[in-house]
């Protein structure tokens, strides 16, 4: 080694340990000279190329004192003996090695707490380990074990256990001897079923990690709402016996009139029926098939009209059966993209790995030849695709695996500096789960025809029920309830008719006390169903709260009255309803409204709704939940308060009006006494309809009410506060989407810059959560190139907005190398932090750089900088674009 080892010992500020890292250096042996370093309690040797471990490290003189030693990231094929005489070891970390065993001399650390052998090749679990009987944190995530042994209860003291991305199929019951564990994370395995006195046993359970598994017993929504609710399923069940009621959700999606209600139709009644004009389904429809079998299909038609893609959205499930209709007589190569291709990456970014079946109609309008030539051209598409999408992936994970290898002294990448390994493993991860759940698209397209011939209705219906008896298509069918709950859920159908579209509580808790479970047992019902998605109960909503939504599909009738395909011929003055409440000038007026700045009345909602909603209560009701859907929001009215008729709402959806041309609230160039943050997130490929609007809705709760202006690609408003300016921008195009975000005000005035900013951004940031199929990235557009007027701005990384600014930092030079930013525009500021304190008085404070110690990366899209923290010091940071 070219370095003193002396010289990269030092004492840790938090622990006080005397520690040498070693780490990233590119060493393929045992550096000798450690034999001759006294005193060393922490070593670390993360990121290099060892292969093994001299013998002396066990009886070395100098190194008896190693208490934690990270050996993680190397190339060990077994964990060197020698290591095992190490008696005071407290903490060893050996992932991402090639171990695929421990030796029995493990034992001999009889002090160790903690054991890390993530991401090696273990194919069974190590028992060796079992003797560790001080344990308390055990990692064995990303290997291939199969099973956990049947005394791992061994274990007594251990507190945390990661065994995620494995192979195992079950818990054993012994897992429920552990008493002391806090965390349990087992996601990304194949698990069916938890022990059914799982949570009991296991008290001191904080948090469990199971997605990613077929969970059945439990239902994974009863998990996701926590340890107290699986405690209370496994009480219940134990209290009334469990049941298994299959039920299946069919999704029938397609372009308008591709025949599929006539599909439906002509399936359930095995008759002829083809839809008529005015029978075409509106938004969604849903019907119901009960099979020999016992298996219930809940069958959801989704109207084509993209005028309802905002409402199609939340009744796109996992675990469900899609059904892409399209008209085969009508196809050509020319409209796969919008006959077939969109639906595809819907169902990709919604509900990544889902079962789609695809059918083509019309087929008693086609020739044989011609059935045969396009089902065969459509499927040849969906593979071109598919493999453009899944070598974009592998692209990408190619790039994070070079980066990987590629490490720098600071434990970052050298392709990516500054950016934290482990933020690359994540993004690895997740690209590797996109490229497992691949949609499962089932077969060539079934032609049919709905016409007298009913040709290939037979044999579709004979196929779909096929895919549901195969357990492996859908677990979930196999899940098991209380009895009690599913008696409240048959009750809930059976009694739809006799209460509106909302129920009230104290009415819910009655029902509930009729199917055995008082107040306390029937939350934990309704917890569930909500969850699920058969029922609605938002018990954080203080407005929501005393009602519960029985039926959430029949709210899709209400929706319909709002999101009509041809909502300006339904805005008709001849309408008795509209005649007998407004002039002809007044009506056009709010016609106008609606269909070019997204403005919509309190009362021209109520003469929408009329048939439907019955009372002022049920259409606040209604409003509530469209603001919690983000489908509208109330405008500050501005007149008569108690005007309830004249409140205007406004649906970003119909909104038409251009960005104003004379815009003073946002002028072109920033002034000089002004700053300006901006940050970004690019949506890669395929982008869905409503995500802005929606966002335009969800914003308003952290934004002033004196001022907001909106147009159909932006808005613009005060912070809550009212000390800065923000700008939300969309720009959408078939390669990518992207969204930028902006906010202005005074260097006095940058917490409350950072504060709107943060919480319009995190409102996106759930937006997206709820497509998990798809890629975006984050970024910060720096504050220098912006006030520079550039055309081509450079950017900071995203993982910027995800941590404070650190303390010692007051300047950072743009990566251009041509200025230098105030830090305080680059890092959010820490809840406890004055954002524009002087911090050059400060020890140890990093000041300005010279030009010369910029460093650009050799890549597209990508940056680095160093930061000189004193004469001889300096910190690489980088952002990639």
């Amino acid at each position: 080694m070219e370095e003193d080892i002396n010289d990269l010992c030092r004492v840790d500020a938090k622990t006080k340990l005397i520690t040498c890292d070693l780490s990233y250096k590119n060493l393929t042996t045992f550096p000798p000279e450690l034999y001759k370093t006294s005193g060393v309690q922490v070593l670390y040797l993360t990121g290099n190329k060892l292969t093994s471990i001299p013998q002396w490290i066990g009886w070395a003189d100098k190194l008896e004192h190693l208490e934690e030693l990270y050996i993680d990231d190397n190339a060990f094929e077994t964990i060197p003996s020698g290591v095992c005489k190490l008696k005071r070891l407290r903490v060893l970390n050996l992932n991402g090695n090639k171990l695929t065993t421990v030796p029995k001399e493990i034992a001999k650390l009889e002090n160790l707490k903690r054991l890390a052998l993530a991401r090696n090749e273990f194919d069974k679990f190590p028992v060796h380990v079992l003797n560790l009987r001080s344990l308390e944190y055990l990692f064995l995530g990303d290997n291939r074990i199969e099973s956990i042994p049947l005394n791992i209860g061994q274990l007594g003291q251990l507190k945390e256990l990661w065994i995620n991305n494995n192979k195992i199929s079950k818990f054993p019951n012994a897992i429920c001897e552990l008493s002391n564990l806090k965390h349990l994370w087992a996601y990304g395995n194949e698990i069916r079923r938890l022990p059914s006195t799982f949570a009991r046993r296991l008290s001191n359970l904080e948090s469990l990690r199971v997605y990613g598994n077929p969970l059945v017993e439990p239902p994974y929504e009863v998990i996701n709402l926590g340890i107290s609710a699986i405690k209370k399923y496994e009480e219940e069940i134990e209290r009334t016996a469990g049941v298994r009621e299959p039920r299946l959700k069919m999704v029938i999606l397609g372009e308008a009139k591709a025949g599929k209600t006539s599909l439906i139709s002509t399936m359930l009644t095995n008759k002829s029926k083809l839809t008529e004009e005015e029978d075409r389904t509106h938004c969604i429809d849903v019907q119901k098939w009960f099979t020999e079998k016992g298996l219930r299909f809940e069958i959801y038609d989704f109207g084509g009209h993209q005028a309802y893609s905002v409402t199609h959205q939340f009744f796109l499930t996992p675990h469900s059966m899609n059904v892409l209709v399209f008209d085969l007589s009508k196809y050509t190569g020319d409209l796969f993209d919008t006959m077939i291709g969109y639906w595809l990456n819907i169902l990709q970014s919604r509900v990544p790995g889902a079962l789609v079946c695809l059918v083509g109609t019309h087929v008693d309008l086609c020739t044989p030849s011609d059935v045969t030539s396009k089902c065969l051209d459509i499927m040849e598409r969906i593979k071109r695709m598919r493999r453009r999408q899944v070598q974009d992936i592998r692209r990408q994970m190619d790039v994070i695996d070079i980066a990987l290898k590629e490490t720098c002294g600071t434990g970052t990448s050298q392709r990516f500096p500054g950016v934290p390994m482990e933020t690359l493993r994540k993004r690895k991860v997740h690209l590797e789960f996109l490229l497992q759940n691949r949609l499962q698209i089932t077969d060539m397209p079934h032609a049919i025809s709905s016409g007298p011939s009913m040709k290939g209705i037979d044999q579709f219906r004979k196929s779909i029920l096929k895919l549901a008896d195969d357990v492996n298509n859908f677990p979930d069918l196999q899940r098991v309830l209380p009895s009690t709950w599913s008696k409240l859920e048959r009750a809930f159908l059976k009694d739809s008719g006799n209460f509106g579209y909302s129920m009230p509580w104290k009415q819910c808790v009655a029902m509930g006390e009729e199917c055995g479970l008082d107040e306390d047992r029937l939350h934990s019902a309704i917890y569930y169903f909500n969850k699920l998605g058969s029922v609605l109960h938002f018990e954080h909503i203080a407005e929501l709260r005393e009602f519960v939504f029985p039926n959430p599909v029949r709210l899709i009738d209400i929706f319909k009255d709002m999101f009509h395909h041809d909502i300006e011929a339904l805005l008709n003055h001849s309408n008795a309803a509209f005649r007998t409440q407004y002039t002809k000038v007044k009506f056009r007026q709010v016609k106008s409204d609606l269909l070019q700045r997204g403005l919509m009345s309190y009362k021209l909602i109520r003469i929408l709704t009329k048939e439907h909603l019955k009372t002022d209560t049920e259409v606040q009701l209604i409003i509530q939940l469209m603001e919690k859907f983000g489908i509208c929001f109330p405008l500050p009215q501005t007149d008569d308060s108690e005007n309830k008729d004249g409140q205007m709402y406004r649906f970003p959806w119909y909104l038409r009006d251009k960005k104003p041309s004379d815009f003073s609230a946002w002028p072109m160039e920033i002034p000089s006494d002004a700053e300006q943050i901006s940050i970004g997130c690019e949506i890669q490929g395929f982008c869905p309809i409503g995500i802005f609007e929606r966002l335009c809705v969800l914003i308003n709760r952290h934004i002033s009410t004196t001022y907001r202006e909106d147009w159909s690609d932006g808005v613009c408003g005060y912070s809550y506060d009212g000390l800065a300016t923000f700008l939300l921008d969309y720009h959408r195009e078939d390669v990518a989407t992207e969204l930028s975000l902006s906010a202005r005000g005074t260097m006095s005035t940058v917490r409350s810059m950072w504060k709107v900013t943060l919480a319009i951004f995190d409102e996106l940031r759930q937006l997206l959560k709820e497509w998990p199929g798809m890629l975006h990235d984050e970024f910060i557009v720096c504050p220098h190139c912006i006030k520079d007027e550039s055309t081509d701005p450079e950017v900071f990384p995203g993982e910027f907005l995800k941590q404070p600014r650190p303390r010692d930092i007051i300047r950072v030079p743009c990566p251009s190398g041509k200025g230098t930013i105030d830090a305080a525009l680059v890092y959010p500021p820490s809840s406890n932090e004055d954002v524009h304190q002087d911090l050059s008085s400060v020890s140890g404070a990093i000041m300005l750089p010279s030009a010369g110690t910029v460093n650009r990366a050799d890549i597209r899209g990508s940056g680095a900088y160093v930061i000189q923290t004193g004469p001889q010091s300096t910190v690489n940071v980088g952002y990639s674009a």
